[in-house]
């Protein structure tokens, strides 16, 4: 049997962002639902996204003002959140959310 990471690294990642669709409309609709739950951001929040993918809601995110913290284990799907993300407040971070040690979330870069 293969590990979680293992799937995603040698069937899902590849095929994940066709899966969910078109990556700006499922942005608007992740914006609108934080913001439908009250999330607004006040200079310089910093939230974390775990187990971000290719990033849909990290940009909603940043679109509600805050600076974003995205976390996943695959290479893959965080090579296609960093291509996006040129210029946008979101810093990418290859960790596993089980292993809190390794995530730090300060703001250097």
């Amino acid at each position: 049997m293969s590990s979680v990471k293992d799937h995603y690294d040698t069937i899902l990642a590849a095929n994940y962002s066709w899966m969910v669709g078109d990556f700006d409309s499922k942005v608007e609709e992740q914006r609108a639902l934080l913001e439908d739950l009250g999330l607004e951001a006040t200079g310089g929040t910093v939230a974390v996204d775990l187990g971000c993918g290719p990033g849909s809601q990290s940009f909603a995110l940043t679109a509600l003002g805050y600076e974003v913290v995205s976390i996943d284990s695959s290479q893959t799907l965080l090579a296609e959140l960093n291509e996006r993300s040129k210029g946008q407040p979101i810093r990418a971070v290859e960790a596993n959310i089980l292993d809190s040690h390794r995530m730090c979330v300060s703001r250097s870069t």
